[in-house]
């Protein structure tokens, strides 16, 4: 068939299809329109090349440990044992730790002395109220003599 055609023949139908195929591909591609229109607006498109996918994560900010406490204990000294371990669950009043004996016994003499001090204070105290007692007794004695005088200069 294409044997009878000469070669400005074949030169013009090869020149009309692709005509043909140009236009239709432009027809196609001003009718579709862009790549990305029919995209949601969470999708892209991205072309495709060689390489590596990474998918990094970057935050800020600081993680806080909400049932983390600092023990202060009002003496100083050193600790013997240490009875609870991290991450154990512990309930108020239950005893952390331990101190030494020579801190024990440091310990025990402050109680002691600070036992005789509230001793000795409340006897000043008990000392001072029956002082008060006494200053009032005689303060109300001088003030019946002197109504009793001066009754008695005046009757006289």
């Amino acid at each position: 068939m294409f044997s009878s055609l000469k070669g400005w023949q074949i030169g013009v139908l090869v020149g009309i299809v692709l005509v043909v195929a140009g236009g239709t591909y432009g027809a196609i591609a001003f009718i579709g329109g862009p790549d990305n229109a029919n995209l949601g607006a969470d999708e892209q498109l991205i072309p495709v090349q060689l390489g590596n996918l990474i998918n990094e994560v970057s935050v800020n900010g600081s993680i806080l440990f909400p049932n983390r406490e600092t023990l202060v204990f009002g003496s100083p000294g050193s600790v013997a044992e240490i009875l609870v371990e991290e991450g154990m669950r512990v309930r108020a009043g239950e005893p952390l730790a331990t101190f030494d004996s020579e801190t024990n016994a440091d310990l025990d003499k402050a109680v002691a002395q600070a036992r005789v001090s509230l001793r000795d204070a409340q006897y000043t105290l008990e000392n001072f109220q029956k002082a008060s007692d006494l200053e009032i007794a005689q303060a109300e004695s001088k003030v019946s003599n002197a109504k009793l005088a001066l009754n008695d200069a005046s009757n006289d």
